[in-house]
């Protein structure tokens, strides 16, 4: 008989391999990451131009007005014609933040270059609409005055077409930002007018009125003594005008007539120039006025 077989019973108990596949175990792995992925926030379509806008234009703060497609014109004085200047895509009027009033620009995002139009708009006199054109008339690097053409492209049998409501809204947002520019000049000039004082203490006071100067004495009033020299007048009255002393002139010795003076007088010579007569003496009272008022204020 042919010998039997021997099993072990650790040959029996060995672990077999199991079953897999690579697609089973990877869409298992997937669909248990994907059950904890947060889905992406939702935007608009608003949300998602200013994104795109912000990125050439930091200032832009909200989209007043779009236009699906815009072609930007420039008008040569050579040629006097219109001609592309290689800028084309969708327009947006936007309106611009951080200033003290309105500002607003033409935004349009070329699809063949990088080179993006912007233009903004200070007057409702640099823009004008015809028939093809939104025209707007702006100052360029050198100082020359740039024309530019916006043709807009707009679906027949639409009424009114996207052309006029751009060009609407691109002549509403020109004089907004000249009106707002006006009255921010006004303010600033009124401002201005008003003075202002800070203190050390960086709080606003009122401005002091200026001082007047002190009165001097007219040249008419007369000058009392006895208030120059410190006492009070005793009695309130008119003030007394004091008499001037008169001048003092030194007198003459008397002439003495002799002998030989008579000889002279009695020839024929010629008559002797009319001596200088004093005049008449003041009274002593009104020359003693002065001292004594002196003498008097020293005393007291």
């Amino acid at each position: 008989m042919p010998p039997k077989k021997r099993s072990t019973r650790a040959a029996q108990l060995q672990p077999q391999p199991a079953i897999s596949d690579y697609e089973t175990d990877t869409a298992t792995f997937t669909d248990n990451v994907a059950a904890h992925i947060a889905p992406p926030p939702t935007r608009t379509n608003t949300e998602l131009n200013l994104l795109v806008l912000r990125r050439y234009c930091p200032e832009v703060e909200r989209i007043v007005q779009i236009a699906p497609f815009a072609v930007v014109y420039s008008f040569s004085p050579e040629t006097e014609g219109w001609e592309k200047i290689g800028t084309e895509g969708t327009l947006f009027v936007c309106q611009l933040a951080g200033a003290s009033h309105s500002r607003y620009s033409v935004i349009i995002l070329n699809r063949k270059s990088l080179d993006n139009f912007i233009v903004e708009l200070e007057s409702a006199n640099n823009v004008e609409i015809t028939d093809s054109y939104v025209i707007l008339q702006t100052p360029a690097e050198d100082g020359t005055l740039q024309i530019y053409g916006l043709w807009i492209f707009s679906e027949e049998n639409v009424t009114p077409s996207t052309q006029q409501v751009v060009a609407m809204a691109i002549e509403e947002c020109a004089m907004r930002a000249e009106e707002g520019r006006k009255h921010a000049e006004e303010a600033y000039g009124e401002a201005q007018q008003v003075p202002q004082q800070y203190g050390l203490d960086g709080f606003e006071h009122q401005a002091q009125p200026p001082m007047e100067a002190p009165q001097q004495p007219q040249q008419s009033q007369t000058i009392d003594l006895m208030h120059l020299f410190g006492r009070p007048a005793q009695q309130q009255g008119p003030a007394q005008t004091v008499p001037e002393p008169a001048p003092q002139y030194p007198q003459q010795p008397k002439f003495m007539s002799n002998p030989d003076t008579d000889f002279f007088r009695s020839s024929n010579s010629p008559v002797a120039p009319p001596q200088f007569q004093q005049p008449p003496p003041q009274p002593a009272s009104q020359q003693n006025v002065l001292l004594d008022m002196l003498h008097s204020a020293r005393r007291g």
